[in-house]
This record gives structure tokens, C-alpha cells and sequence, in this order.
């Protein structure tokens, strides 16, 4: 990544701003008295055009961060091509993100950051704007920004999302809902003193100051001069709303904190009317279809606004019921309680059961009409394997393939359904009843 420094009277036409994207900067202490700044930048599937290249649904999106120092006009760029690949349209309407980021080093300052996104397919244009101080770095205890994420995991590797060993894939619009509400937490420590007693907390506030949540994270003793801490809440108890998220770190006397504005919201927010009298746990879910429904409808659905939305997702339950006069939307309750049963079955590690292959496949196929679990065994994993007697016969194989019950679709008879390359090596070919076409 070519970052260019330069100086220019800043210039831009033809782009329109709007919030169909999240940022986030998160500074961090680089030495020297400078700060390595990293701008996360997450862009929903659903506002990315894709196309087939190649036998793969893509999406060619061309991003461009260009950092201005407000008191000295010095200007730092960089851009880059960055692409989304997902399996079919279905997706779009999940919580699927194209995440991206880009680090620079700058020095003590106020700057402002703006951010050009470019779909190079539909060559749509976004646009935002940030603005952050970034302190004189002293020589005394100080935290830096919390870095919030999606996931983390041990990594080696020197990616763009590494940290100090951590793989940590960001989540910049800082955003919670039910069905994925947990958040990673990350921060650095600076200037301690090494073999002292330490604690950090985290505390949930709402706009009063009042503490809705309070979670004792680690208790350890500094190692050197600057260490970190990974942590996370889950914010599934939370109502729906805006809330703080504070680190706090105390040492001996010394208490120090630092604030991250996170929000909260069910699935779908209850803020429309209809004619049905809808509960929480149903506009929770009612907009759940991308398992359900066809690629034409989801691409219909996906160019509404909220409120054609929930018209079409009215009209599309309705359609479903078996009985539509009777003011109940009995295939959407149906579809909750496959919903709710799939996250408590199939759910494994921070995954829910919905977003899980199984899950998929429960949900759009319904209940097998038999289920096998084998063992692992015979050079084998274990797997398990699903018949349905509709349609001529359908077969699916989960095989849990890392061995940590987290079961992955390894065969299909149906050729719509994607399975990896290599089936064979997780797959015994004797328990194959239905071929794929």
C-alpha cells in the first residue's frame, strides 16, 4: 500500500455523502512521539454491486483515505482496490461486510479524514467525513483508543488486521444487534511500571451516567513498560439504544479510562406501523428471509427504502400463511421458532446456530427426515448426515472439520449448494445416497 504525502488545496465534486458505510480511527502510541493511526472502514454487502468474474459473485469497490493536518494543511493519501466475494444473493442481506482498513503514522495534531468510496462496477460514490486530535505523547501512564471488534483470534501472521499476535477484525459502526452482540475489545498501556498489581474494567453507561453494566475483565501484573488487553461484552441484555463503553485500568492509586460510543438495536427497530400488531420477537425477526426467500425477491427487497421494506415483508409473510385471513402470520412465528431452535442446537463459540450451515439448511429445508451423527473414526471426522425424502431425495454431510464442533457443509446433492473442493477427504463415499446433478 503506497501511502503519498503532499500539499494541495483539496478538491471534490460529484460525490455523494452519506452514512451507507462505517469508520473508525483508533490511535495508538508508535514511538518517538508519534501515533500510528488505524482507519477501519466497514461497507455492507448490501450497498455493493456484485457481478459474476471469474464463477464468483464479486464486488470491486476502490477506496480512498485522504488524512489532512488541519494546523499545518500537510496532507497524507492512500488508495487501493478492495474486493467482496460471496456465494450467492442470498447473502446480501446478512450481516456481511466488506471489512478494509489502512494505517498511518502522523504526528501530535488536529486532522481530518475523509473517506471516498467507489463501487467500480455500479461507479456509485460515498463519501464521509472524520475529524481527531491526537495528543502530545508524554512520558507518563496513558491508554490508548479502544479498538472494537467482530472477532479475534491467535495470528501470527503480519496482516493488516495483526496485533500484537491477535488477528482482530474490526467493527467500526461500533453496532450491536441480537443476533450478533457480542463486541472484542482492544486496548494498549503505556508508561507502567513493571511488576505492579493491575485491574481493568469494563462499564456499560447510558446517557444519564448511569451504569447498566459492569464486568470485571483481567487482574495481572505489568510486564514491561507497555502491554495490551483483549477483552469483550455481550451486550444481549442491553435495550435498544446508545450507550458508553469505558476501559478502566486502575494501578496502586492511579485510575485511568478512556470512552467508545456503542449502540444497540434488535434486528429490525419497531419504528413502523402496520396493520398487524406485530411483538418484539417478531420484528426481531420478520426480516430474516435471505434463507427463504429467491434471489429475485432479495434483490427486489434490497432496493427499498425501510418502509417499502416492511410493506414487502408484510406481503411476503402473508403469502406464506396458509390461512391469510385470520390476521396472523403463522409462517412467520413458524420461522422464529426454526430460528430460535437452531441457535440453541447448533450454535458454537461466538457463531449463533442461524448463521451456522447447519442452521441454513434447517431453516431452508426444514427438518431432515433423517439425521445420522457419526463419530470420527477411519481417518474420518466426525459428521453428521442429513436425508430428505422430498424432491427425489436430498442429501447434506456436516463434518466437523477443525474439531471443535462447529460442523461445516462438506457435501450436497443439490449443485446450487457450494461444498468444498476437496469433499471426498472428509466425506466416506459409502454413506453417499443422493449424487449431485
Amino acid at each position: 500500500m503506497k501511502i503519498i504525502y503532499f500539499f494541495l488545496i483539496l478538491f471534490i465534486s460529484f460525490i455523494l455523502f452519506a452514512d451507507d458505510f462505517s469508520t473508525d480511527c483508533v490511535a495508538f502510541d508508535a514511538g518517538k512521539g508519534i501515533w500510528d493511526v488505524l482507519c477501519n472502514i466497514d461497507i455492507p454487502a448490501k450497498n455493493i454491486a456484485y457481478m459474476e468474474i471469474e464463477g464468483k459473485l464479486t464486488g470491486i469497490i476502490e477506496i480512498n483515505i485522504i488524512v489532512k493536518n488541519i494546523n499545518t494543511d500537510k496532507i497524507a493519501s492512500t488508495n487501493w482496490e478492495s474486493r467482496s466475494i460471496i456465494s450467492k444473493m442470498e447473502e446480501i442481506n446478512q450481516k456481511l461486510s466488506l471489512i478494509d482498513n489502512a494505517s498511518f503514522i502522523l504526528s501530535p495534531g488536529e486532522y481530518e479524514f475523509i473517506y471516498i468510496i467507489e463501487d467500480k462496477q455500479s461507479n456509485s460514490k460515498m463519501s464521509k467525513k472524520d475529524t481527531m486530535i491526537l495528543d502530545n505523547i508524554e512520558e507518563i501512564p496513558f491508554m490508548s483508543d479502544i479498538l472494537l471488534g467482530l472477532s479475534v483470534k491467535i495470528d501470527s501472521t503480519n496482516s493488516k488486521f495483526a496485533r500484537n499476535g491477535y488477528t482482530i477484525i474490526p467493527r467500526p459502526s461500533h453496532h450491536t444487534t441480537n443476533l450478533n452482540p457480542f463486541l472484542i475489545i482492544y486496548a494498549e498501556f503505556y508508561n507502567f511500571a513493571e511488576g505492579k498489581d493491575y485491574a481493568i474494567d469494563y462499564f456499560i453507561t447510558n446517557d444519564n451516567g448511569d451504569t447498566i453494566m459492569n464486568l470485571a475483565g483481567k487482574r495481572d501484573i505489568t510486564v514491561g513498560d507497555a502491554f495490551f488487553n483483549i477483552g469483550g461484552v455481550n451486550t444481549i441484555g442491553l435495550k435498544d439504544g446508545t450507550y458508553n463503553l469505558i476501559v478502566s485500568i486502575t494501578v496502586d492509586n492511579l485510575i485511568l479510562s478512556k470512552k467508545q460510543r456503542i449502540s444497540k438495536s434488535s434486528f429490525l427497530a419497531n419504528i413502523i406501523t402496520s396493520k398487524y400488531d406485530l411483538t418484539d420477537k417478531q420484528l426481531k425477526y420478520y426480516g430474516m428471509i435471505e434463507y427463504i426467500a429467491s434471489e429475485s425477491q432479495l434483490k427486489q427487497y434490497n432496493k427499498l427504502n425501510k418502509i417499502g421494506k416492511h410493506n414487502y415483508l408484510i406481503k411476503f409473510w402473508e403469502n406464506r400463511d396458509v390461512n391469510p385471513n385470520n390476521n396472523k402470520l403463522e409462517a412467520l412465528d413458524k420461522h422464529i421458532k426454526n430460528i430460535e431452535f437452531v441457535n440453541k442446537r447448533f450454535s458454537s463459540g461466538l457463531q449463533e446456530g442461524y448463521e451456522s450451515d447447519r442452521g441454513r439448511i434447517y431453516i431452508k429445508y426444514g427438518s431432515p427426515d433423517e439425521d445420522m451423527t457419526v463419530p470420527s473414526s477411519s481417518g474420518y471426522k466426525s459428521f453428521e448426515n442429513w436425508i430428505y425424502y422430498s424432491g427425489g431425495g436430498i442429501q447434506f454431510v456436516f463434518a466437523d472439520i477443525k474439531g471443535f464442533g462447529k460442523y461445516e457443509l462438506v457435501y450436497s446433492s443439490l449443485i446450487d449448494e457450494p461444498i468444498p473442493v476437496n469433499w471426498r477427504n472428509y466425506v466416506d463415499l459409502n454413506i453417499i445416497r443422493f449424487h449431485r446433478d
